[in-house]
């Protein structure tokens, strides 16, 4: 990570703030984590998660959101912003993308 990632990571700490967001929601079920310069939200057990929504970063402050397909991979979605912003359009209508799977 070079010094100007690991500012912006110190900076905005989005990993709390969706994981705020999400309790506030009450989907205390999904789980944030990192992976490389991607923030990954997920449910289910740790050793056979199942993916809900992919934020990849492309510049400092701008986020993309991907979500996941039912039969892997994932989706574009045509939304780019900060990452409160991708947590809000995913609450508003991508709502269904934060449901509770058995």
């Amino acid at each position: 990570m070079n010094n100007e990632n690991k500012a912006v990571e110190i900076k905005h700490n989005d990993l709390q703030w969706i994981r705020g967001f999400l309790k506030r929601l009450d989907a205390n079920h999904m789980k944030v984590k990192r992976e490389g310069s991607d923030i990954i939200l997920q449910s289910g057990a740790l050793k056979s998660p199942i993916y809900h929504v992919r934020f990849r970063r492309h510049s400092a402050s701008v986020w993309g959101m991907d979500i996941a397909k039912h039969t892997g991979g994932w989706a574009e979605t045509p939304y780019f912003g900060s990452c409160e912003d991708m947590m809000y359009i995913l609450a508003q209508s991508f709502e269904w993308v934060l449901t509770k799977v058995d």
